[in-house]
């Protein structure tokens, strides 16, 4: 009987040890899997300025942007090559930058332009590889980029 008592008693402890000495952490959430919008393959070519959407208003020439309220860059041509390089071309400043590196994050869908030492950052919105047109979304001041390949 005291054999058993014994036993009993070590059993009950062992049992409230365990269950009480272990807490459950909690385990965050999943992040989402977003699916790659564009390869590098896909992006590799010449992407051509086809319109510009900021606030509510499309702009499609040189003369209705307001550059000096939204600054330079925002009607552009791309030129992506297989190095990761890019030109970069902005027909209302006559600007031509040339030997840009850039990177697209397939994980995030974040193009990033490294423009003479200041990231230029586009989220990657849509492409349509029927129509070959690519949508970015600059992170900047969310103006909207449409550009159609060549």
């Amino acid at each position: 009987m005291k054999t058993t008592m014994k036993f009993l008693t070590v059993m009950f402890l062992s049992l409230m040890i365990l269950t009480s000495s272990c807490t459950k952490k909690d385990n965050p959430a999943p992040q989402p899997v977003v699916p790659p919008i564009i390869s590098l393959v896909d992006l590799n070519g010449t992407w051509n300025f086809q319109n510009y959407e900021l606030n509510g208003t499309s702009y499609t020439e040189c003369s209705q942007v307001p550059i000096n309220e939204f600054g330079g860059f925002i009607i552009l041509t791309l030129k992506f090559t297989n190095s990761n390089i890019c030109e970069e071309i902005d027909p209302c400043n006559s600007v031509d930058f040339s030997d840009i590196p850039f990177t697209l994050n397939t994980t995030t869908n974040i193009l990033t332009l490294e423009n003479q030492g200041t990231p230029l950052t586009y989220q990657v919105i849509s492409y349509d590889s029927s129509t070959k047109l690519l949508k970015i979304k600059n992170t900047l001041n969310n103006g909207i980029n449409t550009l159609k390949k060549q």
